[in-house]
């Protein structure tokens, strides 16, 4: 690999002996773990962990134990040429990309089955609440990318907030001595923040769908604006209530103001304290989540 290029590795003794070979890049391994489908809102993380790592191994596995729902997992698409081609355009960067696409079978060595954590509470609302056994997943497919990766800096966007945070707790739990890179929302045009979900809905929903995002950044401004113009927590679940109203085609699943790092709701502002507010709806049977700093 005297250049940089991209090697597509199927296993993990594969990608241990091709790691071990190149040890000049040994010292700083950036990791973007995936479930494939890449858009811009990945490749932003990449191209992060590219200018910050010498180089950059990128994981694209559907993780059946993180799916309470088959038609979900069935629905999920997989574009493992197409994303080989988005990665190959970072090349220009200078740092080589690994891909770790596994079969579930060589990721799962003792059968495909989740672990269960304790992870405080973190996984037992919002999208827990909605997606029993969700998180145990996650938290089991993230614990056995970490064996298989000697990753120093793991990327993760903001999108996902929640999951974000159960994953800085399964570091905690896991004693595991690397950084967790937290990466701001990609967005498109209309403000509808990418996800891979996007993808099953037609250009006119998607343009609808940047309702999410106005409707976040309405509760930020009053959830930020100075007395007596700032809405209390519960003012602003009432504004989103509203605004829901007369957007009968949307769904909400949930809405709420919680703490940074935590996934307790609030009541009152605290002098000091940083907050997100965290959103999911179903728009014509897609389900979308938001979040945004207030």
């Amino acid at each position: 690999m005297n250049h940089p290029e991209i090697l597509l590795l199927r296993h993990r003794i594969e990608l241990a002996d091709s790691l071990a070979k190149h040890t000049q890049w040994a010292s700083s391994i950036g990791f973007v773990p995936t479930m494939g489908a890449l858009h811009p809102g990945h490749l932003a993380l990449v191209e992060r962990a590219a200018l910050e790592n010498k180089a950059v191994v990128v994981s694209i596995f559907v993780n059946p134990t993180q799916f309470n729902n088959a038609q979900d997992l069935a629905l999920y698409p997989h574009t493992l040429d197409r994303d080989l081609a988005l990665l190959s355009t970072l090349l220009h960067l200078g740092t080589p990309i690994w891909v770790y696409a596994p079969g579930a079978e060589d990721l799962y060595s003792d059968g495909v089955k989740a672990q269960s954590f304790d992870f405080q509470g973190l996984d037992s609302v919002f999208e827990g609440a909605d997606r029993p056994g969700h998180f145990n997943g996650v938290g089991t497919v993230v614990s056995l990318l970490w064996k298989a990766v000697p990753a120093h800096r793991v990327y993760f966007g903001e999108k996902d907030y929640q999951q974000l945070c159960v994953v800085q707790a399964l570091k905690r739990m896991e004693h595991r001595d690397l950084e967790i890179i937290p990466c701001p929302i990609v967005r498109e045009p209309n403000g509808l923040a990418m996800s891979s979900r996007n993808e099953r809905l037609t250009d006119s929903q998607r343009n609808r769908a940047a309702w999410i995002y106005q409707t976040l950044q309405e509760v930020a401004d009053r959830g930020r604006a100075a007395a007596p113009n700032r809405l209390s927590p519960h003012g602003l679940r009432s504004l989103v209530t509203r605004a829901a109203q007369e957007a009968p085609d949307f769904q909400i699943a949930y809405f709420d103001i919680v703490t940074e790092g935590g996934m307790t709701p609030v009541d009152q502002w605290v002098t000091g304290e940083k907050y997100r507010a965290l959103i999911a709806v179903v728009f014509h049977g897609v389900r979308l989540i938001d979040n945004i700093a207030l």
